[in-house]
């Protein structure tokens, strides 16, 4: 499924990330977003301003729950996590 299928389905809105240009869906908080990882599959990016990783241990459950697998997850200095998954 393509960003642009996706969005539209769902009634969701598109825009340009500024840093490469690709679409992005924004995330209603911070710099969180999801995206076209390849042709078939999104990523989620979560980043967060906090220093406590109760919002992504919590998002982290939600999407297991769902379904969705962790490809990958690191940690960004002192802004907390910025894990990537692929839904």
């Amino acid at each position: 499924m393509t960003i642009q299928n996706f969005a539209l389905v769902r009634n969701l809105k598109l825009q340009r990330d500024p840093q490469d240009g690709t679409d992005i869906i924004p995330g209603r908080e911070d710099q969180s977003h999801i995206f076209q990882y390849d042709d078939d599959l999104l990523g989620v990016m979560i980043c967060t301003e906090t220093k406590s990783a109760h919002r992504w241990v919590a998002a982290r459950a939600t999407f297991l729950s769902a379904g969705m697998m962790i490809r990958r997850e690191r940690r960004h200095g002192r802004h907390g996590n910025i894990p990537v998954l692929w839904l």
